[in-house]
């Protein structure tokens, strides 16, 4: 006891010797050197420790205690006495959270892999499904937070930072950038890299779909797009003069080889998606071979908080469409079903059902179930209009997409997608057509953003597609133009499978703020 006495009162007097320092843009080692004459106090620190700060310090007989207070505290650095040394470590600084959401300012919906980031500083985030983003360790003080998404306008914002976490609402306005045919807007993931690319969303579908119910007709009317009908109804779609069969028709990266009704009408129901876009050239690699345009259309996610529904009655096309929550702001679905009433249409009874279904398992991971069914049958035998003839045509096809968040700067889409095609074809006479076609694939695509500006997206994908085919068609001279009185006789019968793989890589960068340079290599 007598001992730890003696020790505090050594402590005690250190600290309470008289010191005089006249240091004018001193270094604070040039200092404590003059304190350890003075008191023959001693130092110990490590390298974390900046001795090398210029400081002004002019006292008279003061305590070494006041000194020393007067020395650390505006260098930041504590002290503290321990038996006869006194100890030099940085002060810790103390951080805070800044979290937040990114909103569209029309619809309110949440815009992914937004970029979020400080001014002037080394913290950056991506926003995640649901538009949530977070950083971390971030010490107190004012910043500006500078948010920017593919298709939006560039938003800044002035925080402050004091003594708890921050929370932030954030909104963006869409841009629209009009480059010639070109109109870029809104893309939440980006994955559009072409030169020549026309986009519609929702509500611009919606607005111009007209009284067929249908999202092809807004996008036939884009500019080097043409729409024709053939003799069975089924719709051929011409883009700047090429074949309807070099067209490529997706719907959440399902490809569909002939999504259209009998009568024309494509099976796309508007009320289901997000938006449409049209590729007219410049693919990127991830679209393969592609050689005449791309019709991209994505769907967009059920309500995840709360009920609704939609009924068009429309005379020729009714719609319905209902969506909601199974588990609010985790399990969410939509679906949509159109058809046609025989009394209305007695030559053609067709109905297409579009679902969806999405998990958001965490902040990083979300699934998604995307189906597709469609139900065509054309009976034309009882009149004298058209060419008699018995037809069905099925569609099924499904999409089970797994997304995750692999870091700020990366995420991956995982797919599992069957296409299914079922068509035949009996008329009276010309011939006939049964297609049984079947497609399942395997898909893997992996993007990376070193830069907010820059972006690498590389992918497999392995198909296997099941083809059986029994075509015969009778053309008469007439119909041909041909002055010998002979039939001609087309006959084509497919019965393989076929086993496709691939590889892609793309090097997306805004080299200045106007130019984008775009690179890809694809191998089959």
């Amino acid at each position: 006891m007598m001992l730890f006495n003696s020790v505090v009162i050594a402590q005690d007097n250190l600290l309470d010797k008289k010191v005089t320092l006249n240091s004018q843009k001193n270094s604070i080692e040039e200092t404590l050197k003059e304190l350890t004459k003075q008191t023959n106090a001693h130092f110990s620190y490590g390298n974390t420790i900046d001795l090398s700060q210029k400081i002004t310090i002019l006292v008279t007989d003061v305590t070494l205690k006041e000194a020393l207070n007067q020395i650390f505290d505006p260098a930041k650095i504590k002290w503290e006495l321990i038996g006869s040394q006194i100890t030099l470590s940085p002060v810790k600084k103390l951080t805070f959270k800044i979290s937040g959401m990114v909103k569209d300012s029309a619809d309110k919906s949440a815009i992914e892999f937004a970029t979020v980031y400080l001014k002037g500083e080394a913290f950056n985030a991506y926003s995640d499904f649901n538009g949530h983003f977070y950083f971390d360790h971030i010490p107190a003080g004012n910043y500006v937070l500078i948010i920017n998404a593919f298709g939006y306008k560039i938003s800044e914002q002035n925080i402050e930072i004091k003594d708890q976490p921050l929370s932030v609402s954030l909104e963006l306005s869409q841009e629209a950038i009009n480059l010639s045919e070109t109109i870029v807007t809104s893309d939440k993931i980006i994955e559009k890299v072409s030169v020549s690319e026309m986009e519609l969303k929702h509500a611009q579908i919606e607005s111009v779909k007209g009284i067929s119910n249908d999202p092809m007709k807004s996008l036939t009317a884009l500019p080097g797009v043409l729409s024709k009908v053939d003799v069975y109804g089924s719709s051929e779609i011409h883009v700047r003069g090429g074949e309807s069969s070099e067209n490529l028709f997706l719907i959440d990266n399902i490809k569909l080889p002939l999504p259209f009704h009998f009568s024309g009408q494509s099976v796309f129901n508007p009320e289901m998606l997000e938006k449409a876009e049209v590729l007219t050239g410049g693919y990127a690699a991830n679209y393969g071979n592609a050689m005449s345009s791309v019709f991209n259309l994505t769907t967009k996610n059920g309500n995840p908080e709360r009920f609704s529904t939609n009924v068009d009655l429309n005379t020729s096309n009714p719609s319905y469409l209902i969506q909601g929550p199974l588990i609010k702001n985790k399990l969410a679905f939509i679906v949509g079903l159109r058809s046609i009433l025989s009394v209305l249409s007695p030559t053609e009874k067709k109905a297409d059902l579009t679902s969806k279904i999405t998990y958001t398992l965490n902040y990083k991971t979300k699934i998604n179930l995307t189906t597709l069914n469609v139900n065509d049958y054309s009976d034309t035998s009882f009149q004298k209009i058209l060419p008699k003839a018995n037809a069905l045509s099925k569609i099924n096809a499904q999409n089970f997409q797994v997304q995750s968040v692999i870091s700020d700067k990366s995420y991956s889409k995982t797919s599992f997608l069957h296409s299914g095609w079922r068509l035949n074809i009996d008329p009276e006479k010309y011939g006939f057509r049964h297609i049984n076609y079947n497609s399942y694939t395997l898909r893997e695509d992996l993007t990376f953003y070193p830069t907010p500006s820059m972006k690498f997206k590389a992918g497999i994908e392995s198909s296997l597609e099941d083809e059986r085919s029994n075509i015969t068609e009778f053309y008469k001279t007439t119909d041909i133009l041909l002055t010998d009185t002979a039939s001609l006789i087309y006959s084509r019968k497919v019965n393989t499978i076929n086993i496709l793989s691939s590889a892609y890589l793309i090097y997306d960068a805004a080299v200045f703020k106007r130019i984008k340079f775009n690179a890809g290599l694809r191998l089959d």
